[in-house]
């Protein structure tokens, strides 16, 4: 069985303007699907936990400095 010969596709202007309008949109829904997985309350939750941990190690990095500072 032989590959269907491949033509070779010279890019045009509109051609690099579908790909723009894709990209565009792609990200708008990127960033729409987003915003309402934080607004659910599992994203609530996760990004909750997520902050609290970083806090926590944000926290023992200070306190380890000013361990370090006292001794």
């Amino acid at each position: 069985q032989t590959l269907p010969q491949q033509i070779a596709h010279v890019p045009t202007d509109d051609d690099e303007r579908n790909i723009y309008h894709y990209n565009a949109r792609s990200t708008t829904y990127v960033a729409r699907s987003f915003s309402a997985r934080r607004n659910s309350l599992a994203g609530k939750i996760a990004s909750d936990s997520c902050a609290r941990r970083a806090n926590l190690r944000a926290s023992s990095f200070a306190a380890s400095i000013a361990g370090d500072v006292r001794i």
